[in-house]
């Protein structure tokens, strides 16, 4: 009993420990510690986590990380990667800040948007197939004679 209560007191710092570097899912942090610690234990200690309110609302954990991969100009498809393996929610699909997404990656990476040879515009098409857009968002970035 009392090796029981220590470990879930152990299990608990940690938790305490991995939510103060950064907000976590409760599937990932469920993830964390199962790899530490039994079944029960984790179970114990999500449950207090949950009533003490460590754990911030899986809409509100979605928006905060989708904002910020927005910010890195990372594709929907990363976006929805990155939130599935976290467990959480997906936000709306907008189909304009891709393209805007999209444009801002062709500016950093060839200084231009409009491309002059057929070499260059495939370059351009395979780094954002690269980069996971959409080639329907593509098309709408590249001009449309060349493709």
């Amino acid at each position: 009993m009392e090796d029981q209560n220590s470990e879930f007191k152990k299990a608990l710092r940690n938790t305490s420990s991995i939510l103060s570097k950064r907000l976590h899912s409760l599937k990932e942090l469920k993830q964390k510690l199962s790899l530490k610690y039994s079944t029960k234990t984790v179970a114990q200690v999500l449950k207090v986590a949950q009533e003490k309110k460590w754990l911030e609302s899986e809409e509100i954990l979605s928006k905060q990380i989708t904002t910020t991969l927005h910010k890195k100009n990372k594709s929907w498809h990363y976006i929805k990667n990155h939130l599935e393996k976290k467990g959480l929610p997906l936000p709306e699909y907008n189909k304009e800040k891709e393209i805007e997404k999209s444009r801002q990656w062709l500016l950093k990476k060839f200084l231009k948007i409009e491309f002059d040879n057929l070499e260059d515009l495939q370059k351009a098409r395979q780094f954002l197939l690269y980069r996971g857009f959409e080639k329907e968002i593509i098309r709408e970035v590249l001009p449309k004679g060349m493709l």
